[in-house]
């Protein structure tokens, strides 16, 4: 905590010779907003999609917050038009991150800060320094240069700035909205207070994430949530007390790469099926990590083995975690690693149920991969998992916190193949609304709101 502290006083004092220019960016801002509020006071009914940047530190990666807005990036590029040509939504959202230049997010290579006209892919910033991560394993996030950033956001002419996380950029991106006089939106994806308390064991430093992180959001114009019981959560934690501050937007899934139809015999061996019919699949996908509830997930998984030989677990994913959790299942237990792309969707295909033991996610987008695959999910009725899923139809909840509960919800969909296969279809049925295009809509229109913009034609 002190080495962080004295980060952040370097990073103070490396930015006080800016400070005049940071001033006369600020003066230009404050004129721009008078020209946009002119310009909604003249043309009223113009519904103008609103510009908007989006700023993720670690895009490049493969969790969970940095998936969903590649997808978003990705339906944004499909709804571009040719560039210059008018009505067309080109350069109305673009994703900025910060790293080597050249480098690529899921497959899209990122380009240089540039004005949107430029291009639909995302923008890379360059990094001056890096923040590390001291609970995550040696992990370091890049800090871009506010001038840049400044720059950036200038010359986009951003009418919203959204920001993923408040990592080095998304502190940066909440300056320059500060400076600049744009509305902010932030978006909660993780719960970091709970994480840090987890990783570190340390109740105090959980407590002083949680304060740093909800000084963060309470600069927000809104903050935007991916489940109602997130947004519940926070206002019980002081958050802000009105419920116009928040704005949930829903889930989303690759179904066609998510499918039922990639199940093969040769992936269910491999994974530890055995031959023929052979064991029931259980499969958690996701960080390993403790926070995510694997400590119980393995103390019930091998009470459940203890009694029958006829279940085999699989784990998808990696982290700090993995080694001794596999230590501790042994063979019982097959470790596939990171996945990701057609490997990740044949593995999810081939197992039968979903495990997923977290009281922390806000999401959960596991869950929601796993019902596209066909799987019937058991989560506990806390945070996002419980909304990715239908109760009793496409899966089974257990209460918060209650182990026997959980593994009881398991060993009934591993003794009813048929009651599996009814809650595997649903499970796809559900996932089939949970598109991405309905994302990119359900953010656009909340990004109208915060920019004060007329609502689109129906």
């Amino acid at each position: 905590m002190l080495d962080l502290l004295g980060s952040l006083g370097r990073f103070v004092d490396g930015h006080l010779l800016i400070a005049p220019y940071v001033g006369v960016h600020g003066y230009f801002g404050r004129e721009a907003q008078k020209a946009r509020a002119l310009r909604r006071a003249l043309f009223p009914a113009r519904g103008r999609p609103p510009r908007v940047g989006v700023f993720v530190d670690d895009l490049g990666s493969i969790h969970g917050v940095a998936t969903m807005y590649a997808n978003v990036g990705r339906v944004a590029a499909r709804r571009a038009g040719p560039v210059g040509v008018a009505g067309t939504e080109a350069g109305r959202l673009r994703l900025v991150t910060c790293g080597a230049a050249g480098a690529t997010v899921d497959g899209v290579a990122g380009g240089a800060a540039a004005p949107p006209e430029e291009g639909a892919g995302p923008v890379t910033l360059r990094p001056i320094a890096t923040l590390p991560l001291p609970l995550y394993g040696g992990k370091a996030l890049p800090v871009p240069s506010l001038l840049d950033l400044l720059d950036h956001i200038a010359a986009a002419r951003y009418d919203v700035l959204h920001v993923a996380t408040p990592g080095p950029l998304g502190v940066e991106a909440l300056i320059a909205g500060a400076v600049l006089g744009l509305p902010v939106v932030g978006a909660y994806h993780t719960e970091f207070g709970t994480y840090a308390r987890a990783l570190s064991g340390d109740a105090m430093v959980g407590d002083l994430v949680e304060l740093a992180v909800r000084e963060f959001y309470e600069r927000c114009a809104v903050v935007a949530v991916p489940s109602a019981a997130t947004a519940v959560a926070l206002r019980e934690r002081g958050y802000g007390v009105d419920p116009e501050r928040f704005a949930v937007f829903t889930n989303g899934v690759d179904t066609a790469l998510f499918d039922p139809a990639r199940r093969s015999a040769r992936r269910r061996a491999e994974l530890g099926a055995g031959a023929g019919a052979g064991k029931t699949l259980l499969l958690y996908a996701g960080r390993v990590s403790r926070e995510k509830g694997l400590e119980g997930l393995a103390e019930g998984y091998l009470a459940l083995r203890a009694r029958r030989g006829d279940v085999h677990l699989v784990v998808a994913g990696d982290g700090p975690y993995r080694a001794e959790l596999e230590a501790r299942l042994g063979p019982t237990a097959t470790f596939t690693g990171f996945l990701r792309g057609e490997a990740l969707a044949a593995t999810y295909a081939a197992c039968d149920l979903f495990a997923f033991p977290s009281l922390t996610d806000t999401l959960g987008r596991a869950v929601a991969e796993a019902q596209a695959a066909g799987l019937p999910a058991v989560v506990f009725g806390a945070g996002g998992p419980r909304e990715c899923l239908v109760p009793g139809e496409s899966g089974l909840v257990a209460e918060a916190g209650d182990g026997a509960a959980f593994f009881a919800r398991i060993e009934e969909l591993v003794d009813d193949p048929e009651r599996r296969a009814r809650m595997g279809a649903a499970a796809r049925a559900f996932a089939a609304g949970l598109t991405w295009e309905r994302v990119y809509d359900d953010l656009l229109a909340l990004y109208r709101r915060v920019a004060g913009e007329p609502a689109a034609a129906a």
